[in-house]
């Protein structure tokens, strides 16, 4: 019965993180692949193409989940999701070719071979990866992604009108999903790209604070390929790689966000008033601010360092319209934009973020003020929890759990929302989504680091925090078998189905 929980230990169900944050004993680039891969399109296995089931005896799901699935065969409740990656980019052999001869050119100049240092650059292996085939093959990898894919559009990408510099981290990340190739050339690729992008001259262009060039495409698309060069390099197991990207290139990045002023940017191009390329251009920069405050979040969550963007300068908008975004062509955009014709107001996540940990007697200062889109209810979570990080430091000295309070209320309001809004997801959604419908998993976490915070911060302080590991070893804290932990956390689970039905 729902009002006789049960005192038998519970344990937090996060498969997805627990698998994730394992991977790095398997090989390089395997966390890259996890995440291509977890697309929430296998009914079979459940949401993803990974078995995230880890092999451990402790693992235990709630009673009535385990009686659902025991009675239930749940590849029945929902129509099979068509797996296939949708064919809506094709390359013309020419551009194939000229693309290819672009990118061996940029890679094997003097001056790049002069940046690797001790590295060396086998020209014959680049010659064999960057084939024609080769790049064609890794970009569609690239955009099968569905992570990718809330940032740049498949059907608007042009190979012929793309920055070069853009290409070649798509087709380097395109690669890294593209089992089996040597992961250590594509590190040394990695290093010259990185090199590339960030002392290029696109890039250094700005940081010299002119706001008129924000609205441009070579603005957006440097940003992007800064963006992707972040991942790419990120999931190297060579430390003083990620310290290098985490400690100066991502600074470098916030430094030319706040002198474009992207952390302020909104959409405020609007369908009938401008026309799709406008509109397209704006949302994409909307996106990439989007994309490169979640490598902020990322960092702050599973590596603990500090957030490099203020609370107070989060004012950029939470994308919404992914029908807009995701429209394949001008008359397309225009046929989606006359079936919602509703004033558009802005959402900025900090706006968000205030309503979300108001107290309870304080209505909303908006009335529509929770985000509409899975990919914005991850965003709004990351951000939640990136106070809640701050929080968890600041108790180290300060033992008032009081101070969580605003992001406990935050958490809840969330998690109904997200319930609510899962409750009619289509599986083709759920697909686009990505990994990122695992939400549910990081919000658990959060809960837990809420009523447990010296978790976060172990005594014997033995936690390198340059490796998915540490968080691993975090969860690992809270799922402990101690009685009375794990019964708070039932208890909260319990209230929680209460309150999102």
């Amino acid at each position: 019965m729902e009002g006789e929980p049960c005192h038998r230990p519970a344990k937090l169900t996060i498969p997805f993180l627990l698998h994730y944050t394992n991977v790095e004993s398997e090989s390089k680039y395997e966390s890259l692949r996890l995440l291509s891969q977890c697309t929430g399109a296998d009914p079979q296995i459940g949401c993803c193409a990974v078995n995230h089931q880890p092999g451990f005896s402790y693992f235990l799901t709630d009673p009535w989940e385990r009686m659902f699935h025991s009675f239930i065969c749940t590849a029945n409740l929902d129509p099979p999701c068509d797996s296939k990656p949708s064919a809506t980019y094709s390359f013309d052999d020419a551009d194939l070719e000229s693309t290819s001869a672009e990118l061996l050119r940029i890679l094997t100049c003097s001056e790049q071979q002069d940046a690797l240092g001790q590295e060396t650059l086998d020209i014959d292996k680049a010659r064999q990866l960057f084939t024609p085939s080769n790049i064609d093959k890794f970009i569609k990898a690239f955009f099968d992604n569905p992570f990718h894919t809330h940032y740049i559009n498949a059907a608007a990408f042009s190979l012929s009108k793309t920055s070069n510099l853009l290409v070649l981290t798509m087709v380097l990340l395109g690669a890294v999903y593209s089992n089996p190739y040597r992961s250590d050339d594509l590190a040394t690729y990695s290093n010259v790209t990185e090199h590339l992008v960030f002392e290029g001259l696109a890039f250094k262009k700005l940081l010299h604070g002119n706001t008129d060039i924000l609205d441009s495409r070579g603005t957006l698309e440097t940003l992007q390929a800064a963006m992707l060069v972040v991942i790419l390099q990120s999931y190297k197991e060579n430390q003083d790689s990620i310290r290098r990207i985490r400690l100066q290139r991502m600074p470098t990045i916030f430094t030319a966000i706040r002198m474009l002023e992207l952390n302020k940017i909104t959409n405020d191009f609007i369908p009938g008033v401008s026309d799709w390329d406008t509109y397209f251009l704006r949302e994409s920069l909307v996106r990439v601010m989007a994309g490169i405050y979640l490598l902020d979040c990322y960092c702050v969550i599973f590596f603990r360092y500090p957030s490099l963007l203020r609370l107070d300068e989060i004012a950029f908008e939470i994308p919404q319209r992914d029908d807009l975004f995701h429209a394949h062509n001008a008359v397309e955009w225009e046929e989606l934009s006359l079936k919602d014709q509703k004033p558009h107001v802005p959402l900025r996540l900090r706006t968000v973020l205030r309503d979300f940990m108001r107290p309870e007697d304080q209505p909303p200062q908006h009335g529509a003020y929770f985000p509409n889109t899975i990919f914005a209810s991850f965003l709004v979570l990351s951000a939640i929890q990136c106070v809640l990080f701050d929080l968890l430091a600041l108790h180290t000295f300060m033992d008032d759990i009081r101070v969580f309070e605003p992001v406990d209320r935050a958490l809840n309001r969330w998690k109904i929302h997200w319930d609510s809004m899962c409750q009619g997801i289509e599986p083709g959604t759920a697909k686009r989504a990505g990994f990122i419908i695992h939400a549910a998993e990081f919000w658990c976490v959060a809960k837990a680091l809420i009523k447990h915070p010296s978790a976060a911060w172990p005594e014997d302080g033995n936690d390198t925090l340059d490796t998915t590991q540490s968080f691993r070893r975090l969860v690992d804290r809270l799922m402990e078998d101690d009685n009375t932990a794990n019964g708070t956390l039932h208890v909260l689970h319990i209230k929680q189905m209460r309150r999102s039905r």
